[in-house]
């Protein structure tokens, strides 16, 4: 279940260690999908996991008793057992009672069992969901101190650099005290600052930081990271190539928001590119927006907003072949010719500005949630930046050519040991055990969940839908209460603050900026009549009141003013609404022209819903749950394409003989 001593790096794993691409045979793949048929028991904590929260608790007692001194004399100890057994259970369990006796010593908190056995799932490679506590800080620490006193490089994995920096603030004194180096990767750093970094015995980072220095690894070593030739190059008189790695390599991973990771930010690989500006591109790009121009939508072409994509008809294609034949060129070959008018097509109509991208000091920006949604790379590959620079009127950048490209999926399937932990997993269990190497545990809140029951608002215009939302907010602001917010766009929040500043009530739109001051925001919108509205991807990692202000304000009403793409977004911000045991209570507007219900919603359910109109609340309901899943399972599919593209590349590098 554990790795053993070999995962470290030395010797016998090489100073790369990691898991070497396997292509799974059917019957493994057959028993895999068996497996996800378990019933709820399966997903609970197995009777070994109870049985070690009760070995922890008596050692607990036990450190009760010890020194200042004889607790760093413990850990020395526990340091050197750990060395020589891995990952022992009665060893493990010692770790454990002194982390947690540091936690009662230091900051007065006594580490419940949810939190041990959150600390003890991730240990034991599960995606753990937590319902226990708001804070997965100390199990986070359990597990990863555990795996550094053992000397594994560990890696703490979370969703942004704020979340990054947050935690190792968090962890960073009980690391000292107990002799454990710690490390920070963000956005901006130099590769000595990286390499420095990543030396560590714990490197907080995020997954987007990891997944590019392991492509710049690649790189560096020419696609060469064996154990023996890295060996042979630091043995070497001249530079090895060692020398110029960043990382130690993927010997245990902890992802803290581990959906968000894993599932939300995992529809697109990520890429090392280069500029190569090749004379006479620009001007290709210039034919292939003016022959675009030539084609009429429903005639030669079709937008499909639900894969989104554009689709060239029969009669766009010979309308194509006509208006290229004489050319020559880049306009010689029949589908080259059609793929750079596709994209010129789809840089034109598919690419809005201000939502799917954003114009700043004559440059484009991307904005990566909403390229997510059009599972387009963010890269911008085959000329689409090139095409939208034309499409403004801005000077060109060049040309790219891909010199690395790895997904999500590939990349934690490397590590040779992974785990993590997040509050919202059940609605992506199945595929978070299909595509990784581990099982979905659950632990369930003590006392239930207090909540009532949502009621679902339904609209055929969206017009009145936002009139009700304002209403509904006029309503609770007057009686006093906090309220949240969620929308999918920014350009629909900006529009719901529009039509509040008209009722004379001023809101915070939260932007998904990603850093402290969007954290402090969010906390201050649990005041007493304070109105704040966000997107569903804000406050990540956000889930309760900021120390000094728990218990002083009850949770703020939360108010779904269009449908989510999961039902996980759903529950966080559900989860938002709450402080403590507080009850926070919900509303969900839907309208008919609401853009997901458009492109998702069954078209049979939109049609009897606008000509009969939807009564009682369940029905409501359903048409948001059937549109929400459908959203998800075309998310899904997304990730599953880029699974397979993996799967068939590493077939293509195989076969010629390439180490990648």
């Amino acid at each position: 279940m554990f790795i053993g001593n070999w995962g470290r790096p030395g010797v016998a794993s090489g100073l790369y260690p990691q898991k070497q691409k396997e292509q799974p045979g059917w019957l493994d793949t057959t028993w895999r999908h068996l497996t996800q048929l378990r019933g709820p028991e399966a997903i609970a904590p197995p009777p070994e996991a109870h049985e070690f929260l009760d070995q922890v608790t008596r050692l607990a007692n036990e450190f009760r008793e010890l020194s200042e001194k004889e607790i760093r004399n413990e850990a020395q100890a526990i340091r050197s057992s750990l060395h020589r057994q891995a990952f022992q259970p009665y060893f493990v369990a010692r770790s454990f009672a002194l982390v947690m006796e540091w936690f009662v010593r230091n900051e007065n908190v006594r580490p419940g069992s949810g939190e041990i056995l959150a600390g003890w799932g991730i240990l034991y490679q599960r995606a753990v969901e937590s319902c226990e506590t708001d804070d997965n800080a100390v199990s986070i620490a359990l597990s990863s101190l555990t795996a550094a006193l053992a000397g594994f490089p560990v890696h703490v994995i979370t969703a942004t650099d704020h979340l990054v920096r947050r935690l190792s603030s968090r962890l960073s004194r009980i690391c000292k005290e107990l002799g454990v180096s710690i490390g920070e990767v963000v956005a901006g750093m130099e590769i000595p600052s990286r390499q420095e970094q990543y030396r560590a015995e714990i490197a907080f980072t995020t997954h987007k930081q990891v997944a590019f220095d392991y492509l710049r690894d690649h790189l560096a070593s020419g696609g060469r990271r064996g154990r023996l030739q890295l060996h042979l190059d630091r043995l070497s008189e001249k530079e090895g190539r060692g020398q110029n790695l960043v990382l130690r390599g993927l010997c245990f991973a902890i992802i803290d928001e581990l959906d968000t990771v894993l599932i939300d930010d995992a529809r697109v690989p990520l890429l090392i590119s280069r500029n190569t500006d090749l004379p006479g591109v620009r001007k290709v790009y210039e034919k292939a927006l003016e022959l675009s121009a030539l084609l009429h939508i429903g005639t030669d072409f079709d937008v499909e907003e639900s894969q989104p994509r554009v689709r060239l008809t029969p009669n766009g294609r010979i309308r194509i072949a006509q208006v290229t034949e004489h050319l020559g060129g880049m306009w010689s070959g029949v589908e080259r010719s059609q793929d750079l008018i596709k994209q010129a097509l789809t840089a034109t109509h598919l690419f809005i500005r201000d939502r799917h991208y954003r114009v700043d000091n004559e440059k484009i920006h991307m904005e990566e949630r909403a390229l997510r949604a059009l599972s387009i790379e963010t890269s911008w590959q085959r000329g689409l930046l090139q095409l939208l620079e034309l499409k403004e009127g801005l000077p060109s950048t060049g040309d790219r050519e891909t010199l690395a490209k790895i997904s999500y999926q590939e990349l934690f399937q490397r590590y040779l040991h992974l785990g993590g932990i997040s509050h919202t997993l059940m609605e992506s269990r199945r595929e978070l055990e299909t595509l990784y190497p581990f099982k979905v545990m659950r632990i369930p809140k003590r006392n239930g969940s207090k909540r009532k029951a949502p009621y679902f608002h339904f609209y055929p215009q969206a017009e009145r839908k936002w009139e009700a939302v304002a209403e509904r907010v006029e309503t609770l602001h007057r009686s006093g209460k906090s309220v949240l917010i969620a929308v999918r766009s920014l350009p629909m929040g900006e529009l719901l603050a529009s039509i509040l500043a008209k009722r004379g009530l001023s809101c915070e739109v939260l932007k998904d900026n990603q850093n402290e001051n969007e954290a402090f925001r969010l906390n201050e919108g649990r005041r007493p009549g304070s109105i704040t509205v966000l997107l569903y991807s804000a406050g990540r990692g956000i889930r309760r009141a900021a120390p000094g202000q728990q218990g002083t304000f009850s949770g703020p009403h939360g108010i779904l003013a269009e449908c989510s793409e999961s039902r996980r977004h759903e529950r966080q911000l559900i989860q938002r609404c709450g402080a403590g045991d507080e009850q926070g209570d919900c509303d969900y507007f839907i309208s008919l022209e609401d853009d997901l219900v458009q492109v998702f919603a069954p078209k049979w359910f939109v049609h009897v819903a606008r000509r009969f109109g939807l009564s009682g609340n369940w029905v409501v309901r359903s048409l948001w749950s059937l549109t929400e899943w459908r959203v998800g399972r075309h998310h899904a599919a997304a990730r599953a394409k880029l699974k397979d593209m993996d799967k068939q590349s590493g077939k293509m590098l195989a076969f010629s003989g390439r180490s990648e």
